[in-house]
């Protein structure tokens, strides 16, 4: 969830992240990023959203320049030209073909999903019951009954709509209202289907459910008890849905089975141009794409090195980790950095210290403490690289 590189020297864990102004823009900062939503226009043209928002124009991915809006849940576009990404807080921005710009959407509250029949007719959900729409010139919001949080949105045209949520809600948009069902079942993550399709969904311990036009069938037999995050086909005989700790699975029309991605990370995103060439985001920068027979990584993350110190009477050094929240922010705000993955094959984390240098200048900022988490603010705007040293009960470092 953090944009940090990690970078372990020695026994000192190091994170880079930054100090921006109050209303910055974000680019490529050659950090780990997580990335939740993705769509493209074209196996040419593909947007991955997170924690920034990258491209991908068929020989390699790139960072882009976007406005400052915060983490960004989910994308979609009518065409390469007119893209449509939603994120915290109600942020929604849009691409032009040239450059990404803010939007108004009416609404403060998280938007978690979005999808259109067309660039003039777009949908995003998001919690306590907020759907918003887009009819070409501005977003207003839709009554979507009192179900809770929303948490993706699909449909096939202006008249056939579906929305899925909190507590085994989903949400159906027939062009004049939204009616809305609730069955006591997981939350349902993600929602998809195409015209002459059942229609998916998937959710919390790996709960799969299709609908067939007529009746549901809550009772697909899952490989799974990972949570699944979104889902995606290329045609009803053809879904993957992705989720926790590296999950991929494939619906072949009869069957759900497991696939290999390679990645420990949890999958957020997937979609595809075609049944041979579809693409799946998650944390770490992994980008995953599958051709038809195999998941390979198209981006590399940054590596975590360990190095232990061997010591009289067989006492090694403790290993150092840490993170800071957020990894991106303002002057005003105080940010939190945390030790307490830190780890010592003799010592429990109790009896650890941790001492910071918040600017790596050298200077140790705080003393020797028992406390893995501390705080700090920063004056000037800035890229910075903190520095952690953790001492175990033997002195080592």
């Amino acid at each position: 969830m953090k944009a940090i590189l990690f970078r372990l020297v020695m026994v000192c864990y190091v994170i880079c992240f930054s100090v921006i102004a109050a209303t910055p823009v974000q680019s490529a900062l050659g950090k780990v990023q997580t990335l939740y939503g993705i769509w493209g226009s074209s196996a040419s043209d593909i947007f991955a959203v997170g924690t920034t928002i990258m491209h991908y124009d068929g020989t390699s991915w790139s960072t882009m320049t976007y406005p400052g809006v915060g983490t960004l849940e989910a994308v979609w576009g009518s065409s390469g030209s007119d893209v449509f990404a939603v994120g915290y807080g109600g942020a929604i921005i849009h691409y032009d073909g040239t450059s990404w710009s803010t939007m108004t959407s009416g609404t403060t509250e998280n938007l978690n999903g979005v999808w259109g029949s067309s660039g003039n007719d777009v949908f995003a959900v998001g919690e306590n019951d907020t759907v918003v729409h887009y009819n070409g010139s501005s977003w207003s919001t839709m009554t979507a009954g009192s179900f809770g949080d929303l948490f993706d949105v699909w449909g096939i045209s202006s008249a056939d709509v579906y929305a899925s949520g909190e507590k085994g809600t989903l949400m159906y948009y027939d062009g004049s209202k939204w009616t809305g069902s609730f069955t006591p079942s997981p939350d349902y993550y993600g929602v998809w289907f195409e015209a002459g399709s059942d229609v998916y969904v998937a959710g919390d311990s790996g709960f799969l459910a299709s609908y067939n036009g007529s009746t549901w069938n809550f009772l697909m037999s899952s490989p799974t008890t990972e949570t699944l995050w979104d889902i995606w086909g290329s045609s009803g005989t053809d879904v993957f849905a992705v989720g926790n700790s590296g999950t991929i699975i494939h619906y072949n029309g009869s069957s759900w089975s497991s696939m290999t991605s390679g990645i420990p990370d949890d999958i957020h995103g997937v979609w595809g141009s075609s049944a041979n060439n579809v693409y799946a985001v998650s944390g770490s920068d992994a980008i995953l794409v599958y051709n038809g027979s195999t998941w390979s990584n198209m981006i590399s993350s940054s590596t975590t090195t360990t190095t232990t110190v061997p010591a009289t009477g067989g006492n090694t050094a403790p290993t150092a980790m840490a993170e800071v929240d957020p990894p991106e922010g303002p002057v005003t705000i105080e940010f939190t950095f945390v030790a307490d993955q830190s780890t010592d094959a003799e010592d429990p984390l109790e009896q650890l210290t941790f001492r910071w240098d918040f600017d790596t200048d050298g200077n140790w900022d705080t003393e020797y403490d028992s406390d893995p988490i501390a705080r700090h603010r920063f004056d000037i705007p800035g890229e910075y690289t903190a520095t952690l040293e953790v001492k175990d009960t033997g002195g080592l470092t």
